[in-house]
């Protein structure tokens, strides 16, 4: 298995505890409108898989 290491430790993301999703809570409000749904359903693929 590939040893990672953390880059920026102030950036590592943290489950709250209501839940959590990487997906920013920014994104679907302010951006969903102006994305074909093709695009919506690449950007949540990508960030379900992103490392």
């Amino acid at each position: 298995m590939i040893q990672k290491r953390i880059l920026v430790h102030d950036r590592v993301r943290v489950p709250t505890a209501k839940g959590w999703s990487w997906i920013d809570r920014r994104f679907v409000p302010e951006q969903s409108e102006r994305l074909s749904r093709e695009a919506l359903l690449l950007y949540y693929f990508l960030s379900s898989v992103a490392d």
